[in-house]
């Protein structure tokens, strides 16, 4: 089965894991072997980091029980705006199930915060008990009025609250508990926009398949249908190409086979059975796939809010190359095209194709999918590639709506603008409605685009999907294309491990990992030598770029409600996304090679030749390395100058942004020429316009007039806010050109104010007993928190920390801080006692990562067991 790859930004749950389409989407401590900083070389150290914004409760239930509360019942607590925060409330007191353990009483928490009229309060309940659990959310303005309130109970587990005025103000948040209820633990989350945030993730099990199907090789052709039927127990078949062909087990033989066992375990059974039959060279399941992907954020940010533009210099590549992407097709096998009229072919998103096909190849067939449209209904296969949506406003998936526009959003004065906007688009659909498709029909859809003649097939082809296993057949078909000059181009998933994934995985694939505005590896995005590269993906957790925005990708979207179909657009995060951004950035180097006939066609290998030798990518980030990043982050500039494009003396800057976070209110960027040395006239530029508020100096020129500083300093903190400088020069040509650099502000969020609430740090062992082993118990200093443990037993550990905002004994619960490494979500072993480990790092968040391994909350999870203080016996994970 195959599937997308998108993530679930935070306040609505589509369907599957990011916008890839995965082919198938201070110190005290209790216990034995554990002390707190014993040498000057601990066995095991680290820091824990705080997500920024992140603030907790100040009488939670650990706090209470420790005597070392700071109650905010009548005295509101201060937050930054937006914020993250994590809280604990409850109307009565009593045991937990843990003996020793107790919640307490605490039947208020009151808040103080600056809000704006665009912005929404979140509140999201997690029970703690099986009693009822129920409260009121309630924003105040300065005179003590209710301007808002919502019921927060069990059965809506969530509620958001808006300000009242437009402009700026003052509000206090207030959170009471309902008559006799329950505790309950809960996260606060003030937005930047409108829309909520709580974070949810997808879930991610073994690679699913169709169950009595199975893709099978023959050494020789086969006769067809009766004979397979004769060797296979086979009641049905198709093939797909060459020796290869679909079979569909006969009912008969599954009964007789069964035995009670589960069609997917009688289904492996049965290929294993093929595979010793005479003259069968491969036999493996028809992987399922699904796409990779967020839900959609209501927001209409538009061009303004696509910081993954300028991250990889894509304004830089427009600025010289004419009509961006012109004449190369790009292939997006994915859910297929929305359209208002998807019973047709046409009336497809304006930012796409905004009238007619205009920027659109559609070959024969167009869609692989079978029940859906009108066409084959044997083969399922039609020319249509529209989504046929599902009548669902909320979870109606335009997953390969959102990829194309990435690629291929027209500059029409409205909307997004893609990476290649004049490139062509053959949307290809091989993902239902459900983003669920299967490996046959992905291998039918890539063989019949490389049979097309050279003038009508694709340059690239991009695959937001993956989930299949190491399938040979889905392999062959693959190298086909590539041999035939098609590049591919996959997202690496987000399961935030390095387990290989499929077809992202395979040599003939450009691989690519997802980063935030920051260029950090986003949370979910998997890792591993096989990743080729990184790209924007986003992480609706973070802020990376410091513009009061979650770090999600905008692009186009559709709205299915009954069957009446409305174009829109949402911001999404996954690896699904970052796919995309590689294809659109391959389609301007292809049309840079065509432009210039000297130069030999951009085949796979010549791709890789060029990003081995680092001319495709940015990898000068301290944090960079080649496990989590590849060869780095993809960059127009580097690459389409690889290719063949001449650069006329364009200015580009160097970060991309001017950034004011927390207390810092100075910044500068490098504005260099290209191609180096050039032009003296290019350099210093003729204006330089800011926003008031900005004192925007432009420094000597260095590096022999290639380069120039421009410093920015804050001058006005109240009036500082979103905005952009604007640089105007000539090039070398004597044609004037303006860049815009984005100013990004997110003050009064200083490091040192972070907190999220007091850390057990733990080591767990790796075995299946999943026992606690070691433990330490540590604040926040600086922002952040550091541990050791010494004496440590060699051997591998899962080392995870948390908050107990309950005072349940356990740590990691849904609503309190977690903290796992190297990425929460889906921790992996680490081998300590051996050599000292000193660099271990880790970063806590009240969030979960949209696309985490598990779901949330976790099936069967219920955090880490603490080692209690009268006890030195390992205790075990919880669960139901």
């Amino acid at each position: 089965m195959l599937n997308t790859m998108m993530t679930t930004p935070p306040h609505r749950c589509l369907l599957l894991p990011g916008l890839s389409l995965l082919l198938i989407l201070s110190g005290c401590g209790g216990g034995s072997g554990s002390t707190m900083g014993g040498g000057p070389t601990p066995d095991a150290s680290g820091e824990i980091r705080i997500e920024a914004r992140t603030r907790v409760d100040s009488d939670t239930a650990d706090d209470l029980g420790r005597g070392q509360a700071e109650s905010n019942n009548s005295i509101p607590q201060g937050l930054p705006s937006p914020a993250i925060v994590g809280g604990y409330v409850s109307d009565t007191s009593g045991p937990h199930e843990t003996p020793g353990l107790r919640f307490s009483t605490d039947e208020t928490d009151r808040y103080q915060l600056s809000l704006t009229g665009s912005q929404v309060v979140s509140v999201q309940l997690f029970t703690v008990t099986n009693g009822l659990e129920s409260g009121i959310v309630r924003l105040l303005n300065q005179d003590g009025d209710s301007v808002d309130q919502a019921l927060l109970s069990q059965t809506t587990d969530s509620a958001s609250v808006s300000p009242s005025a437009s402009s700026e103000a003052q509000y206090e948040l207030v959170i009471d508990t309902g008559p006799d209820s329950a505790p309950f633990r809960y996260v606060v989350s003030v937005s930047s926009s409108s829309g909520g945030s709580t974070a949810t993730h997808l879930a991610a099990g073994d690679a699913p398949f169709e169950a009595g199907e199975a893709l099978v090789t023959y050494a020789a052709p086969v006769s067809g249908v009766r004979s397979l039927a004769v060797q296979s127990g086979a009641s049905g078949s198709r093939r797909l190409s060459g020796n290869t062909w679909l079979l569909r087990q006969s009912d008969q033989f599954r009964a007789l086979s069964r035995g009670g066992m589960s069609d997917r375990r009688q289904t492996i059974d049965w290929i294993r059975e093929l595979r010793q039959q005479p003259g069968v060279v491969a036999a493996e399941p028809n992987y399922r796939v699904h796409g990779m992907q967020v839900n959609p954020d209501d927001g209409d940010s538009f061009f303004s809010n696509q910081w993954n533009l300028p991250q990889i210099q894509v304004p830089a590549v427009w600025q010289v190359q004419d009509d961006p992407g012109n004449g190369i097709r790009v292939a997006v096998l994915d859910t297929g095209l929305f359209s208002t009229s998807p019973d047709s072919i046409g009336a497809w998103h304006p930012d796409i194709s905004p009238s007619g096909n205009d920027g659109l190849v559609l070959p024969s067939p167009a869609d692989y999918v079978q029940g859906d449209n009108e066409g084959d209904v044997v083969s399922g296969r039609d020319d249509n590639p529209a989504n046929p949506g599902n009548g669902d406003l909320q979870s109606s998936s335009f997953h390969g709506t959102h990829v194309s526009g990435i690629v291929v959003g027209r500059d029409n004065q409205r909307g997004i603008v893609g990476i290649a906007p004049f490139a062509d688009l053959m949307p290809i659909r091989v993902l239902g409605t459900d983003e669920q498709g299967s490996t046959s029909d992905l291998i039918a859809a890539i063989d019949d685009l490389a049979s097309l003649s050279p003038s009508q097939r694709p340059h690239v082809i991009n695959l937001s999907l993956g989930g299949v296993g190491n399938s040979d057949t889905l392999r062959s078909a693959i190298n086909r294309g590539v041999e035939r000059g098609i590049l591919f181009v996959a997202a690496a998933g987000n399961q935030s491990a390095s387990e290989p994934v499929f077809p992202a995985a395979f040599d003939n694939v450009i691989a690519v990992g997802a980063v935030d505005a920051g260029g950090r590896r986003a949370g979910y995005s998997n890792f591993g030598e096989w990743l080729d590269l990184v790209a924007p993906g986003g992480d609706a957790t973070r802020d990376g770029n410091s513009d009061n925005q979650a770090d999600v990708i905008t692009s186009t979207w559709g709205r299915d409600s009954g069957g009446t179909f409305t174009a829109d657009y949402a911001a999404l995060q996954g690896t699904s996304v970052a796919a995309p951004h590689v294809s659109a950035v391959v389609a301007l180097m292809q049309q840079a090679r065509r432009d210039n006939p000297s130069l030999n066609d951009l085949t796979m290998a010549g791709f890789r030749k060029l990003l081995a030798d680092g001319k495709l990518t940015r990898s000068d980030q301290s944090f960079y390395n080649q496990v989590e990043y590849g060869e780095g982050l993809i960059d127009a500039v580097k690459a389409t100058e690889a290719a063949g494009l001449a650069f006329n003396g364009v200015i580009v800057a160097n970060p991309t942004s001017l950034r004011f976070d927390g207390s810092v209110t100075t910044s500068e960027t490098s504005l260099t020429v290209l191609p180096q040395g050039d032009t003296d006239a290019v350099l210093p530029p003729e204006a330089i316009d800011s926003p008031e508020w900005l004192s925007v100096t432009n420094e000597a020129a260095l590096l022999n007039g290639d380069t120039n500083v421009l410093k920015a300093t804050v001058q006005n903190e109240d009036q500082a806010e979103q905005d952009q400088v604007e640089v105007t020069y000539r090039n070398s040509e004597n044609q004037q050109k303006t860049l815009n650099i984005p100013v990004n502000v997110q003050l009064g969020d200083p490091v040192n104010a972070r907190d999220a609430g007091r850390h057990y740090v733990l080591l767990v062992s790796a075995d299946g007993e999943r026992e606690t082993v070691a433990q330490q118990v540590v604040t926040a200093s600086g922002g952040s928190y550091a541990f050791a443990f010494d004496d440590v037993e060699p051997g591998e550990y899962f080392l995870v920390a948390g908050s107990d905002v309950d005072n349940d004994g356990n740590i990691c619960d849904n609503g309190e801080a977690c903290a796992e490494y190297p990425t929460n979500g889906l921790p992996e072993p680490v081998r300590l006692g051996d050599t000292p480990r000193n660099d271990l790092s880790m970063t806590t968040s009240f969030r979960r990562s949209a696309s985490s391994a598990q779901s949330l909350p976790r099936p069967g999870f219920r955090g880490y067991r603490l080692l209690r203080p009268e006890s030195a016996e390992p205790q075990r994970k919880v669960v139901p």
